[in-house]
């Protein structure tokens, strides 16, 4: 699935390696919420995001992480608390959306 680029720019911004404290669960929970709200401000089709992001969770394809890779420059892959952290994520990302 090709990402949306607003998504893919809200969500670097938050969760590139320069900004990313893999280790802080409480500082990923608040940059998730943070993610959502201004997603939710650039009035994109955050119905279509939720889905795409829920289908992404299940899915896991390896095409998709590559577009985040890319954009965060984080190997999300790296072991699988960094996984675990991206599962985490774009889970609150989801949620916060309504979904």
């Amino acid at each position: 699935m090709t990402l949306d680029p607003t998504f893919l720019r809200e969500f670097t911004a938050y969760f590139n390696a320069d900004a990313i404290d893999i280790a802080s669960p409480a500082s990923l929970d608040a940059d998730a919420r943070g993610c959502a709200g201004d997603l939710a401000r650039r009035h994109l089709d955050t119905h279509r995001l939720r889905r795409d992001l829920s289908k992404f969770l299940v899915d896991w394809d390896p095409a998709t992480l590559k577009q985040l890779a890319n954009s965060t420059c984080v190997d999300w892959q790296f072991s699988p608390e960094v996984e675990n952290a991206l599962k985490q994520i774009l889970t609150k990302i989801v949620s916060e959306l309504g979904g």
